[in-house]
């Protein structure tokens, strides 16, 4: 299992380097505690940029940001992959951009449920690894 680089950010928000629909790698932030039943976030934008499927005809909403279904065909870390799975475009950006950057996408609880995760902070680094 080869370790994926982890960078904190802010006082908790951990990042590593994914990739959606091929493209990347490029940073990502993990939310491993993610609520909901999408398993990333990005805004509409980035959506439209990496090519991902947005779901003009179900509007939604996340945290009263308005949003969208979205479907990537692939997203990865490492070597953990899920394709076509439901996630969120959102108008706006999550907040992250406080940090002085905004990562591709979030990738949350739902994607990171059927996985192994070994959070290294000594050597900061990042395994993940299906069980």
């Amino acid at each position: 299992m080869k370790p994926l680089p982890l960078w904190l950010a802010g006082d908790h928000f951990p990042f590593t380097l994914g990739s959606i629909n091929g493209n990347g790698p490029r940073v990502v932030a993990m939310d491993t505690g993610g609520a909901g039943g999408n398993s990333l976030a990005m805004t509409e934008t980035m959506a439209k940029s990496l090519r991902v499927r947005v779901d003009y005809d179900r509007p939604t909403s996340v945290n009263r940001i308005p949003a969208y279904p979205c479907y990537p065909t692939e997203a990865r870390l490492g070597t953990a992959t899920a394709q076509g799975v439901y996630s969120i475009a959102r108008t706006q950006p999550a907040g992250y951009e406080r940090l002085g950057f905004d990562p591709a996408a979030n990738f949350t609880h739902a994607f990171f449920k059927p996985l192994a995760l070994t959070f290294d902070f000594t050597a900061m680094r990042f395994y993940i690894s299906r069980p």
